[in-house]
């Protein structure tokens, strides 16, 4: 065998340790998910997802933002809002979000591998383990988000969408929403991930991740028309 190909072997089964993958994700996200193509584990990225989603949640639910949102909600029904009342529903809401959020992942990363289908026929774990993997990116961004949110008192975003007036601007205001610094860079790293993953060629992993954008944009539109 020759070194060249000896070489390309190495590379094609590296076994690198969860730990290595999520540092890579952020420095070599190829070399990352060439890891993955035999055997991708999703246990433990998927707890740490989890996790990541639930602070998100936790940070967003328990606000002074939401909670004055709530209490406005309460009144405008004509309940009496007492400590407890709102305490309760905050509980409720974060284990509801908690729940539902720990199942969207799932979810997402089956919408992606009907449109991988097409054109490759490996299967759904490698497009959830590539799912989980870019989406660590984008929940961090969310995290940071909520963080900045608390710290200055209005609602933080790292997309124009912050500097744009939602009352005056809703459409504007959901589609420069979707440009969101974390958010491009997650689906760039999505795009790597289903080329080296999933053996893709480049034009077929810009289909598996436009095609969903475009939609999400299209439905952005709709429902901003129809709710405002």
């Amino acid at each position: 065998m020759s070194e060249l190909n000896l070489n390309e072997l190495q590379e094609e089964t590296e076994n690198l340790s969860l730990g290595q993958k999520l540092m890579m994700i952020f420095t070599d996200p190829a070399r990352a998910f060439k890891s993955m193509k035999e055997n991708p584990k999703i246990l433990g990225i998927y707890l740490i997802t989890a996790a990541l989603i639930i602070i998100t949640i936790v940070l967003n639910t328990y606000s002074p933002m939401a909670k004055e949102q709530m209490i406005q909600q309460l009144q405008s029904t004509g309940q009496v809002v007492t400590e407890q009342t709102i305490n309760t529903l905050l509980i409720v809401s974060t284990i509801f979000g908690g729940i539902i959020g720990a199942l969207i992942p799932f979810l997402i990363a089956f919408i992606y591998h009907i449109i991988v289908m097409f054109m490759s026929k490996t299967g759904y774990k490698k497009t959830l383990a590539v799912y989980l993997f870019a989406g660590i990116i984008s929940q961090i961004g969310a995290i940071l988000s909520g963080i900045l949110t608390r710290i200055t008192g209005t609602a933080f975003s790292f997309s124009p969408a912050m500097f744009i007036d939602q009352t005056t601007s809703p459409m504007m205001y959901s589609l420069l929403s979707i440009v969101n610094i974390f958010t491009i860079w997650s689906m760039i790293v999505l795009y790597i991930g289903f080329k080296e993953t999933h053996e893709m060629k480049s034009k077929e992993a810009s289909i598996v991740v436009g095609v969903p954008v475009v939609f999400l944009i299209i439905v952005t539109m709709v429902t901003s028309s129809l709710l405002f």
